[in-house]
């Protein structure tokens, strides 16, 4: 998730450009008092800002962890954190229903899923590896690990989805694409939205909003 070096250059030159001014004031006063001309302020103001990056930055990090809106300023059009509802259809031309779990933090961005049959039976899971995003294209790609109950054995497959977005600049409620695993040639149409209510939500009412997703867009994936 290397796009959030940004971020951390905006608060480098923040912090730094704030220790020096801040320096500049007190230098004259510390030479005064405890005589420290032979210091180099240049020196000195490098290692204090550079100690104050660190710290702004891992408090950055550790508010936006822990509040969601302070995390959706920072990542901006690429924030996904939160959970997802939707559908694909299966090989058999029949929906199966999932719930995703997004968890973005600086470093990675991990998807854990449940999925359900068109009847409501739970079907199987899959997790997430080697997520990216491309901001610019408003594009997600991931490989991922999936056990379903009804094959007995784990497989691997690849996602790629596409940002509904208002804007370039807003991050997506809404993502459409496709999935695949590889013992399979035919690529799955899917589409979720995000759960944007703070309400918290039961399995079985966010199987609810799955289908409710479904049903919104059924004959679009039903084309493709």
């Amino acid at each position: 998730m290397n796009k959030y070096n940004g971020y951390r250059t905006i608060i480098f030159t923040i912090t730094t450009a704030l220790v020096f001014f801040i320096w500049s004031m007190i230098q004259p006063i510390l030479v005064g008092f405890i005589g420290l001309s032979f210091w180099n302020p240049a020196l000195i103001g490098a290692i204090i800002s550079l100690g104050s990056y660190r710290f702004v930055l891992k408090l950055v990090e550790a508010l936006a962890i822990k509040f969601k809106l302070i995390k959706k300023i920072v990542f901006g059009r690429s924030y996904l954190d939160g959970i997802w509802v939707g559908a694909y259809i299966g090989r058999s031309g029949k929906p199966r229903f999932f719930v995703e779990y997004f968890e973005q933090d600086f470093n990675s961005l991990v998807i854990r899923s449940k999925c359900y049959f068109e009847d409501g039976r739970y079907r199987g899971e899959w997790k997430s590896r080697n997520a990216s995003i491309d901001e610019d294209k408003g594009e997600l790609y991931y490989t991922y690990d999936t056990t379903m109950e009804d094959k007995g054995f784990k497989t691997m497959g690849f996602a790629i989805f596409t940002f509904d977005r208002k804007n370039k600049l807003a991050a997506p409620n809404m993502i459409y694409g496709f999935s695949s695993d590889i013992s399979s040639e035919k690529m799955n149409p899917a589409v979720e939205e995000k759960i944007t209510k703070k309400k918290i939500l039961s399995d079985q009412e966010l199987l609810e909003r799955a289908i409710e997703v479904y049903q919104k867009y059924k004959d679009t994936m039903l084309k493709q």
